[in-house]
């Protein structure tokens, strides 16, 4: 099926690799197949380096496909004959005596074997991924300077295309764009500046307000806990110092959270301005940085899940699932035969409905609930009314004068 063709030069058909293919060791039928395609174009002199690039493709191709229709048949050549014949006859290679160039016909074929598997993505279209790939080379090769010079050089001539793409980003900016766009840190010049900016902070919280953040704790989680965002907030301009956030945002969040915190009762409409003119100023100052899911759920929908409730905010329970697991492990432990897994459960069942039974809940004596006096900013957010209703006095609520989780219910 090969050979010399008026006007077409040495042609190469599928039908005329398979034998050499089969016949072939598994390992080395790429360059067996190589071998053959040179011996039936017929090249007398030394091919050049594009020529054998070329065939070296077109055999890594025709391998591939050839592996995918073998294993269809069943390793059977009676049947891929009789199967694959549009395929067998189709032109895989084709030169020309003069020119010695692989080109197309108006015959059946596949197209010219350029590249094997899918097209080149322009790198404008390519994913993170693939962009970070492309430039390993120059990030190893080069500096940092050197690849920010490159960039000057190429926006200052005639590159119209590129100049508009060229931005100015302060720290704090290309910090939040690394982090928006997830890119990792790499190498361990950029390692070592985050982490001493991470030991910067740690060490000034810890000098100035006595602080230990961002610590792992034996056992269980870290030391952010709920001391450690009340200290925070109570000193907004240490805070702002340290973080490099904007103060006046810092306070506006600490009233929110006392707010929700106070278990009072809100008043909707002052409340929704105020989560309103914090979500304008986070804007206004962060605009490159998206608002984190948490904290869009408070300035956006916090109204319309307060609303959803009967009781004040503050009165429930921040997670009902984890509310007595303490009492399920110590129940579990003291409460429960061991004998078997369903009577460990049963048992372990019957004490909790016992304990949350309302009639004998209601005979129990319950603690007195201790409260903190709310500040000003907080009271102003509060419906005085109703929380007087509750036995709630706003301006007064102490420590030493805290209502009794009874007078809730009178």
């Amino acid at each position: 099926m090969a050979g010399n063709e008026a006007g077409h030069g040495a042609i190469v058909r599928n039908r005329d690799l398979i034998d050499v293919w089969i016949e072939a060791p598994r390992g080395n039928r790429k360059q067996v197949v190589y071998e053959k395609i040179l011996s039936l174009i017929d090249i007398t002199d030394e091919p050049s380096k594009h020529l054998k690039s070329n065939i070296m493709k077109c055999s890594q191709l025709f391998g591939l496909k050839m592996a995918n229709k073998w294993q269809k048949v069943g390793q059977s050549r009676n049947r891929l004959l009789q199967n694959q014949v549009y395929w067998l006859d189709k032109i895989i290679y084709r030169i020309n005596n003069d020119s010695e160039e692989n080109t197309s016909s108006d015959e059946e074929q596949e197209p010219p074997c350029h590249s094997v598997g899918r097209p080149r993505v322009p790198f404008e279209e390519a994913s993170k991924k693939t962009k970070r790939r492309r430039v390993a080379e120059l990030t190893t090769d080069r500096s940092a300077n050197e690849l920010q010079f490159a960039v000057n050089v190429v926006s200052g001539s005639n590159h119209s295309e590129v100049s508009p793409q060229i931005f100015s980003f302060s720290t704090a900016e290309a910090l939040a764009l690394m982090v928006d766009l997830d890119i990792s840190v790499r190498g361990p010049e950029n390692k070592a500046i985050v982490e001493a900016n991470k030991k910067r902070i740690q060490a000034e919280f810890r000098a100035k307000l006595s602080l230990i953040v961002d610590k792992p704790k034996p056992g269980y989680g870290s030391s952010n806990d709920g001391n450690t965002a009340r200290i925070f907030f109570h000193n907004p301009q240490t805070s702002s110092d340290i973080t490099r956030v904007d103060r006046e945002l810092i306070e506006k969040f600490a009233i929110i959270l006392g707010v929700l915190a106070s278990g009072c009762a809100i008043d909707m409409e002052k409340f929704e301005s105020l989560l309103e003119e914090a979500r304008n100023l986070y804007i206004h100052l962060y605009k490159w940085y998206n608002i984190p899911n948490r904290v869009h759920k408070v300035v956006v929908h916090g109204c319309e899940i307060i609303d959803a409730f009967c009781l004040p905010i503050g009165e429930l329970s921040e997670d009902a699932l984890e509310a007595r697991h303490k009492e399920v492990r110590k129940h579990r432990l003291s409460h429960t035969r061991k004998c078997s897994r369903t009577d460990t459960n049963k048992d372990l069942m019957r004490v909790l409905l016992l304990t949350s039974d309302p009639f004998i809940s209601s005979k129990r004596k319950l603690s007195s609930k201790k409260y903190k006096k709310c500040n000003e900013a907080v009271q102003n957010y509060l419906k005085k009314q109703e929380n007087d209703y509750l036995g709630i006095n706003l301006g007064t609520i102490t420590n030493d004068t805290a209502p009794s989780k009874k007078s809730y219910s009178d």
